[in-house]
């Protein structure tokens, strides 16, 4: 992995080297930005081919971000450090985990039209960037496939009602781990 070249991003944040920690644990906390008035269901309107987070880390370790820290403008191009301010965070909360220590929901609907029944996958990784350790994703996969940005309005080999059945039973999950009522401002300049 390369190095992070962005001077404006703390040290502690930078992946430098550090591996991937596969490994959740239930209670730990996912931080992701929102619009203040989508606070609560702010994964309504969203892509769930595009669903990034900050991890908080396992409790051996010291916290890998703060809650602020997905306000933060990671991209090159930028000219400040925080992205908006007319977002806030939220925490989410790891509600359970399988014996790897991942977080995997999975659900399957029976019925045509082909696969006769289908499966669909919302995984958490560990998903680090140069300039952030602690990203990571809710990876989405129908009948096994990583549904992208390009591929996500068409589901293959199954009927868009049946699809959509799938989005709203991942959206309903994920809402059910928000954390009500704590979210956090981007901090003063």
């Amino acid at each position: 992995m390369e190095e992070c070249s962005l001077v404006r991003i703390p040290l502690r944040l930078h992946s430098k080297g550090r591996t991937a920690l596969p490994r959740f644990e239930v209670g730990e906390r996912l931080y992701r930005r929102c619009k203040p008035e989508e606070i609560e269901n702010p994964f309504a309107k969203l892509s769930l081919a595009d669903l990034s987070v900050n991890r908080e880390g396992p409790k051996e370790v010291a916290p890998l971000c703060e809650p602020q820290d997905v306000l933060r403008d990671f991209s090159v191009q930028a000219s400040q450090d925080w992205l908006t301010t007319d977002e806030v965070a939220m925490a989410l909360e790891v509600m359970q985990v399988n014996e790897e220590g991942t977080y995997r929901y999975q659900l399957e609907l029976p019925g045509a039209p082909a696969p006769a029944t289908a499966t669909c996958t919302l995984q958490l990784m560990h998903d680090q960037e140069p300039c952030n350790y602690s990203h990571s994703a809710f990876k989405l996969y129908l009948n096994d496939i990583e549904v992208s940005l390009a591929n996500y309005e068409a589901a293959e080999g199954m009927g868009a009602k049946k699809y959509r059945r799938f989005r709203t039973q991942c959206r309903f999950e994920l809402g059910r781990m928000i954390i009500k009522g704590q979210i956090w401002l981007p901090k003063a300049a």
